[in-house]
């Protein structure tokens, strides 16, 4: 019975999507491969290397669409956090963050920081999740205690 709840739990991390999504994702997909054979086989190597950025641009637009459909980035981390601490117990935040990106990739960019007046504060997603932790603890979900996150 564990295994089926975290199933559940794990899946209920995900976004539901119906048959359009995939559809549309599927035509995105498909003209991404199309692009990237026509760059392998071109001589214009630099007028299909953009054409088939826009489309990989564009097939990670409709990814994050579909992942977001049902709540912000921050609800997004805020179920995920709880599901962590749940299935792991007590946990840093830097902890977090490690598997936060390995559920999450498509929105964890790295190469995004969080910048205000010129100054960098670290990666953007981060603090999306430092936001997340905030709202759970603001709705006595999780507290910190020292050092680590843990379920109330």
């Amino acid at each position: 019975m564990d295994i089926k709840i975290d199933l559940l739990s794990y899946a209920n991390l995900g976004a539901s999507i119906n048959s359009a999504e995939i559809d549309a994702y599927c035509d995105v997909s498909a003209e991404l491969k199309e692009q990237y054979k026509q760059k392998e086989t071109s001589l214009k190597k630099k007028e299909f290397t953009d054409k088939f950025r826009r489309a990989l641009n564009k097939a990670n637009d409709e990814l994050i669409k579909i992942r977001l459909a049902e709540g912000s980035l921050h609800s997004v981390f805020a179920k995920t956090i709880a599901y962590l601490l749940q299935k792991s117990g007590p946990l840093p935040t830097p902890t977090i963050h490690d598997l936060i990106q390995e559920i999450h990739p498509d929105l964890c960019d790295d190469s995004v920081d969080r910048v205000i007046n010129g100054a960098r504060f670290g990666k953007k997603w981060k603090h999306a999740v430092r936001t997340a932790q905030q709202q759970l603890k603001k709705k006595g979900l999780v507290e910190l205690t020292n050092g680590k996150w843990r379920l109330i």
